[in-house]
């Protein structure tokens, strides 16, 4: 009996010096019950974090890091029997080609922006350009100086004393500017979203 006392004491007194140390990979002897009590009030289990990534979550990646049960988000359409799960969570905000397929998210050469003022209404909606030539509703306001000018009256005609007659008309001024699309991008480096299926 005092030999066993002298054992367990032994073994707590290890699973103790255990509490400071961040990664116990392994303990030499075989775990009794009473020691697998202590030792799971000292050392709690490893967290399951894998509840917390719900079907339908996406995060990005710097590169192609072969994840399993997730999609590259390309706007591929998958079959709603095939990825039921994801089916529930996205529907066919992302569009669909029939009544048995949905879409997944396109979010190449795009930018992510919270739903929820007048501008960006629903899940899904998509919008921006690469480039933009400017209307000229969109130029900002702006005026042209003229200097006065006279010429002569189309047809002849003469006041007295043989002078031509003038007038006044309209007058076009020379265009400027070539209309091409200007850059429309704010800056940004290039990653890789998933959804999870």
């Amino acid at each position: 009996m005092d030999n066993q006392l002298a054992q367990l004491e032994a073994r707590i007194q290890v699973l103790e010096q255990a509490k400071n140390v961040k990664d116990v990979q392994q303990i030499s002897y075989p775990l009794d019950d009473v020691s697998r009590k202590i030792l799971g009030e000292i050392i709690p289990e490893p967290v399951d974090a894998t509840h917390l990534v719900l079907t339908g979550m996406i995060i990005p990646f710097a590169n192609n890091p072969g994840l399993t049960d997730w999609k590259i988000c390309d706007g591929s359409s998958l079959l709603k029997t095939d990825y039921p799960d994801l089916y529930t969570a996205i529907g066919v905000a992302w569009g669909s080609v029939d009544g048995t397929h949905f879409n997944v998210p396109d979010l190449r050469g795009k930018v992510l922006v919270g739903m929820g003022d007048a501008t960006f209404t629903a899940i899904g909606q998509t919008g921006g350009e690469v480039t933009h030539s400017l209307s000229s509703a969109e130029n900002g306001q702006h005026t042209h100086t003229l200097q006065s000018i006279t010429y002569p009256v189309s047809g002849g005609g003469f006041y007295g004393f043989g002078y031509p007659a003038y007038g006044y008309g309209t007058v076009t001024t020379d265009a400027s500017g070539s209309g091409t699309g200007h850059n429309n991008l704010q800056p940004y480096a290039v990653i890789q979203y998933y959804i999870k299926t």
